[in-house]
């Protein structure tokens, strides 16, 4: 099939062809923030914007059993996360 106004495919070369790049494509890299957490030997990786106890249970986690620290201060629950956030869990130990 042939459209009006198109090379037809026999003469059709780089240079006529209606869609041929001239310059190469620019390459586009993108980095996607996220927040790391870390509970013992695990690293979870959550995306910025949702508390720390979504974060946290998004992690399968309890969050009742785990304390949240950044920058080596103890967070509440309801704390939004932000891009770069580096979240330590430490585990709570009751006994009698």
């Amino acid at each position: 099939m042939h459209v009006k106004g198109a090379p037809s495919p026999a003469k059709a070369s780089a240079r006529e062809a209606p869609f041929a790049l001239t310059e190469p494509a620019a390459r586009v890299t993108i980095f996607l923030m996220t927040v790391s957490i870390t509970f013992r030997d695990q690293q979870y990786e959550v995306r910025p914007g949702m508390t720390v106890r979504d974060a946290i249970r998004k992690c399968g986690l309890q969050p009742e059993a785990v304390l949240p620290v950044r920058d080596g201060k103890l967070i509440t629950e309801d704390v939004v996360l932000k891009e770069g956030d580096r979240i330590k869990l430490v585990a709570v130990i009751s006994g009698g």
